[in-house]
């Protein structure tokens, strides 16, 4: 995975929690620097620094799955948090203070899957030329950001849904090519063709200048896909993505 530099060591690393909360792992082996300091990233924007222990090697048990039940097998680099817990068993984005001094994070407030206002769903519709099946509002970012997720209508040989982030008239897009030649895994591995808002979660947002970035998550049967984006005119650019395997044995 591409790793955001800062003089050979990482600013932005992916680690998920423990059955405890306290202790986190790197989903990746990269290195941590020498010095490694790196806070963790709450949704209500608030952060976490956290102890760095160690690099531990994986154990002969270790079963592949980057989960809670399998924590003490894992490879990686290991943090502990000083103060309070997260939740256990779930995905965590850390970041470094040189990270922080450039941004804002951002308050994430989730949605209850509440469709677009329909004069947004019309204006998506005719920017991208296609019509919209159905709309999920996610989250929203800030004070007046939202992240949506959008269905559209199929196309012979083209299934295509998105994340959308909506702000200052701007419409921001992370597009999803479905797999048309196979019914049961269309989106992602034994989705049986449907792509639910359930699946999806805004894990932390940063602002610097006009630029915004968007850690977010899209759990699966087989695993978590976790993509950190950066606006880039109409688009977003992956900065750094992980994928969290935790199909059952």
């Amino acid at each position: 995975s591409k790793i955001l530099a800062m003089q050979d060591s990482p600013q932005v690393l992916f680690t998920f929690s423990d059955s405890t909360g306290k202790l986190l792992i790197t989903l990746g082996s990269e290195s941590v620097g020498h010095t490694p300091e790196f806070n963790a990233i709450e949704s209500n924007g608030e952060t976490t620094l956290l102890e760095y222990v160690e690099r531990r090697e994986s154990k002969p048990k270790n079963t592949g799955r980057l989960t809670a039940v399998n924590f003490s097998n894992l490879g990686g680099h290991l943090f502990r948090l000083l103060e309070n817990k997260l939740d256990p068993d779930r995905t965590v984005f850390l970041c470094s203070k040189k990270f922080l001094s450039k941004r804002q994070p951002l308050k994430i407030v989730p949605s209850n899957f509440e469709p677009l206002d329909s004069s947004i769903s019309s204006e998506i519709a005719k920017i991208r030329n296609i019509e919209i099946e159905r709309t999920w509002q996610l989250a929203t970012i800030g004070e007046d950001k939202k992240v949506a997720l959008i269905k559209f209508k199929p196309k012979p040989k083209l299934l295509i849904a998105s994340l959308v982030l909506i702000f200052d008239d701007r419409f921001i897009f992370e597009d999803f090519i479905g797999n048309y030649m196979d019914e049961t895994s269309v989106w992602r591995v034994d989705d049986q063709g449907e792509i639910s808002p359930d699946d999806f979660k805004i894990l932390c947002a940063f602002q610097s200048g006009e630029t915004i970035e968007v850690v977010r998550s899209w759990a699966a049967f087989e695993g978590e896909n976790i993509v950190f984006l950066k606006t880039v005119d109409s688009t977003f650019q992956t900065i750094l993505e992980a994928h969290r395997y935790w199909a059952p044995l």
